[in-house]
């Protein structure tokens, strides 16, 4: 087993090696870089995390297994100050130095050879398992959010507020929307053409709500804009019909599971008490007879 592990550092950093620019090392380059006096640690650590990163990008395992643009709206949604290429890094990081702690303790016997590979294994599957559950928990209060933000924008809209500026007044409340929201008004103020800006706010939320939403915008805009109140404010009714129907749907799957808990805890003790007595009496009067 022990073999087999160094087998499987040599491949790894085989792999790493190919991974750099022909006639340069982009691992003794960040480390160079990391000697240079200007920068705080702070940055030299980010600085050598990009180059991991940057390097992670190049093998064909990461290609595969990673979407670069799905990743770096995962670590925004989930509210971490990280690039995609510095989180990267820090996972290439964490997967080199969980082999490297598995051989060293497998070389000096403190765990058992059979056991070593599971180290590995969890540095290279965790970072990522940790992201997601924190983005999908963002996700759920992103969905219910999203409701409150279209309700908003409908009644500033009918108060004759232009859209814009409904939009900026909504860019400042608390909770995974905002920032967003904020991102959206940057891309317009920098010259993005709103149904553009739209667009990728769309993209960037992976909602069929926001896809909804903003087809819905673009298409009351298209026709002049004075239909946007009736246009918002159905689609805040329709976006509550879907979620009591989705609650609904959810009642009834959590029914259909409690069945058979419910019978496997009180049907025992019912028929205990229902027919206990009876094949007491049964077993009385032969035992009698």
């Amino acid at each position: 087993m022990f073999f087999t592990l160094m087998a499987a550092a040599a491949v790894f950093f085989f792999f790493l090696g190919l991974g750099g620019r022909l006639q340069r090392n982009s691992l003794a380059e960040a480390l160079e870089q990391l000697t240079r006096p200007r920068f705080s640690f702070r940055q030299r650590a980010r600085q050598l995390a990009v180059r991991l990163g940057d390097l992670a990008c190049k093998l064909p395992v990461t290609r595969d297994f990673l979407n670069q643009e799905a990743l770096a709206n995962r670590l925004r949604l989930a509210g971490y100050g990280f690039s995609a290429e510095e989180w990267l890094g820090l996972w290439l990081a964490a997967s080199a130095g969980a082999l490297l702690t598995a051989l060293l303790l497998a070389w000096a016997g403190i765990i058992p050879p059979p056991l070593a590979p599971v180290l590995p294994l969890v540095g290279f599957l965790l970072p990522k398992a940790l992201l997601d559950h924190r983005a999908t928990q963002k996700r759920r209060d992103l969905t219910r959010e999203f409701m409150v933000f279209v309700e908003k924008i409908a009644l500033a809209v009918s108060a004759s507020v232009p859209l814009i500026a409904a939009f900026r007044n909504a860019a400042g409340s608390p909770g995974v929307l905002g920032p967003e929201i904020t991102l959206l008004l940057e891309e317009y103020d920098l010259g993005t053409p709103l149904s553009q800006a739209l667009d990728n706010f769309a993209r960037r939320l992976e909602m069929a709500e926001a896809d909804d939403f903003v087809a819905a915008v673009k298409n009351a805009l298209r026709h002049g804009g004075s239909y946007l109140p009736d246009v918002l404010f159905g689609y805040a009714r329709e976006m509550r019909r879907m979620r009591e129907v989705r609650i609904e749907e959810i009642a009834r799957k959590m029914e259909s599971k409690t069945i058979i808990p419910v019978v496997l805890a009180v049907f025992p003790g019912t028929a205990l008490i229902v027919v206990g007595p009876i094949a007491i009496s049964v077993i009385k009067a032969f035992i009698g007879g």
